[in-house]
């Protein structure tokens, strides 16, 4: 499926207030309108939001936002700030490998059942390479990892 095909079921994957480009907030487009937009243009949108992060040095998880774009998934040092000077790159997307998790909250103390994680490819699995992430939602879980796959072909 190419990004096209895959926003043309963007209800089924992505929900409109998790979808979002660089200019949208500042022409006050709607999130329909840019989706119709983007499937003309054939580029890629952002999903943005907010995700619950766990280090591997750390036991607590921490609510963070989150953009994920075609460059790489960045979040904001400043709550749900999209300005550069707040953002700050987590991860390149050709280098990641991305999977759902199993009873996250019984093996990670995860806050929700939505849990995924994000690994370097070219790594072994060991459990500091892992960047573990919950959503809120299962449609957001969905809309993210699928995002995360799409964006990297």
């Amino acid at each position: 499926m190419n990004m096209i095909q895959a926003l043309g079921c963007h209800k089924l994957f992505f929900p409109e207030a998790m979808i979002s480009d660089s200019a949208d907030a500042s022409r006050g487009i709607k999130s329909s309108e840019l989706i119709q937009t983007l499937l003309r243009s054939g580029s890629c949108p952002e999903i943005q939001g907010f995700l619950q992060v766990k280090e591997p040095s750390r036991r607590a998880w921490k609510r963070v936002y989150f953009l994920l774009r075609r460059s790489g998934l960045y979040s904001s040092s400043k709550g749900s700030s999209k300005e550069p000077r707040h953002l700050q790159c987590v991860a390149d997307l050709g280098q990641l490998s991305v999977f759902q998790v199993v009873n996250g909250r019984r093996l990670y103390g995860a806050p929700s059942d939505y849990t995924f994680c994000i690994k370097p490819a070219r790594e072994p699995v060991h459990a500091r390479s892992l960047k573990l992430l919950c959503a809120e939602t299962e449609e957001a879980r969905t809309c993210w990892t699928s995002a995360f796959r799409l964006f990297k072909v």
